[in-house]
């Protein structure tokens, strides 16, 4: 989807733990490691965009982690709160662009995940040793990344792991 205000996007990203392990797609248009994610279109919710972009990135149906309110009112939709947020700049065609990322952490049974030629190289799921000592100048996991996707392997089952930095 194209940046839609030249100043800030909102994105929702997902950091997918199966099996002690956190998937990451290699951006074909950034050239970093980054979790399935990406912008939030006019009209949609935060949990729409992020269940999209997962569907779209990856073809995995995630189960979300995080709190949700647990009453109903008639014209309001609960959402799931984020496990983080940030503010970030971000290259693209607009000079001084920045994306407010809404952080999700989520869990699947199965990998079946399938990658979208258009948008990364690969799909790769990567350990807590993978993340620790994983160094490629060419396609380097950017710290925001190491750092969020340690701490989902450390509360999603990863038990004895160190978070990075």
């Amino acid at each position: 989807m194209p940046h839609i205000h030249p100043e800030l996007d909102f994105c929702a990203v997902t950091y997918i733990v199966n099996d002690n392990k956190v998937l990451l797609c290699h951006h074909i248009k950034l050239g970093v490691w980054v979790p399935p994610g990406g912008h939030v279109e006019p009209g949609e919710t935060i949990d729409a965009a992020r269940d999209r972009e997962i569907k779209e990135e990856t073809g995995l149906d995630v189960t979300i982690i995080g709190p949700k309110p647990g009453f109903v009112i008639a014209g309001m939709e609960s959402l799931v709160a984020p496990r983080y947020t940030d503010v970030h700049p971000i290259a693209c065609e607009f000079p001084n662009h920045r994306h407010q990322a809404f952080v999700y952490f989520g869990t699947v049974d199965v990998r079946n995940e399938v990658l979208q030629e258009d948008e990364h190289h690969e799909l790769r799921w990567f350990s807590m040793h993978d993340l620790e000592r994983y160094h490629d100048p060419e396609a380097p996991i950017p710290d925001n990344v190491s750092w969020y996707a340690s701490v989902a392997l450390e509360e999603l089952g990863y038990h004895g792991a160190t978070r990075i930095f």
